[in-house]
């Protein structure tokens, strides 16, 4: 146990190493260069991410509300056109004028 408190404080410190040299732990090794790579990196996709998701939450919400306007549009559409007739309607017109056609062909067939 203590030995193991006594690798950790000697592991705890950030301290650069010079290239061959061993190095007091194990763990990643990261040079200088990598670190500054990293800052820049960072420094830089951040505010770029941050950016395109403003955009895309804009143009996003342009695309709702259009779509809102759309769905809108289509339902005043719906509400305005006039009910469509009971289903039993137009056979009983069909059958209907189907007899007052026969009937008047046998009678004007009849008066001849």
């Amino acid at each position: 146990m203590i030995s193991a408190i006594i690798l950790f404080q000697t592991c705890a410190a950030i301290v650069p190493l010079p290239k061959g040299a061993t190095a007091k732990c194990d763990g990643l090794l990261w040079s200088i260069e990598a670190t500054q790579n990293a800052l820049q990196c960072r420094r830089v996709e951040i505010p770029k991410l941050r950016a395109d998701l403003n955009l895309c939450s804009k143009t996003k919400a342009a695309e709702i509300q259009a779509l809102d306007i759309k769905l809108r549009t289509a339902q005043e559409i719906i509400d305005t056109l006039p009910e469509p007739l009971p289903a039993w309607m137009l056979p009983t017109v069909a059958a209907s004028s189907f007899l007052i056609g026969s009937l008047l062909a046998v009678t004007l067939a009849g008066a001849l």
